[in-house]
């Protein structure tokens, strides 16, 4: 189904659209909560409590295209749930993947920092535009999905290692070019 019908049936309050937007989208968003929760439990809850976030705020919003907007949601939610899972404790596996980036995207707690979001996620974007599908693919897959070496290397036909010093490559080149653009110094 495509996505404007699903946006309809969501806008009409029809019984039909959950289903419809589960068959039609239903494995993505699986597949990135049980990415980002260990507990198939909790990635199950979230996936839920995605769907009754989705019918609040189909309408008024009107996303095109939807599945980008589903995905946030899901993320959104099970990033809350680790995090309520996880406080005072680390996960491998998702905790890696983003302490990898640290030295590109150290974070500092001041009021500087927050009015640079804006600058930094503008550069972000133009990095990724300009990356080749598949470094994309790679790039997005680590640190947005929280896919494993493994998995990424799998999608992509290439070797768990080609795939982890390709990522490491990848956050040279945003380090680089971060600190070309002035985002950081």
């Amino acid at each position: 189904m495509k996505d404007q019908e699903i946006v309809r049936l969501f806008w009409e309050r029809s019984p039909q659209a959950v289903p419809a937007l589960e068959e039609t989208y239903g494995l993505q968003l699986r597949r990135l909560a049980g990415n980002l929760l260990s507990s198939p439990q909790d990635a199950e809850e979230c996936l839920n409590d995605a769907y009754l976030g989705l019918w609040d705020s189909i309408p008024p919003a009107r996303p095109e295209p939807l599945l980008p907007y589903a995905l946030r949601v899901v993320r959104n939610l099970c990033l809350k749930r680790y995090h309520w899972n996880n406080a005072q404790k680390r996960n491998s596996q998702f905790d890696l993947a983003f302490s990898e980036l640290e030295g590109c995207l150290a974070g500092a707690s001041c009021p500087e920092a927050a009015q640079d979001y804006h600058q930094l996620r503008e550069a972000l974007e133009e990095f990724l535009r300009k990356l080749s599908k598949a470094d994309r693919t790679l790039f997005l897959g680590r640190y947005w999905y929280a896919c494993s070496h493994k998995e990424l290397a799998v999608r992509l036909g290439i070797t768990e290692s080609n795939a982890a010093v390709r990522l490491s490559r990848l956050r040279g080149k945003l380090l680089r070019y971060l600190k070309e653009k002035g985002v950081l110094e």
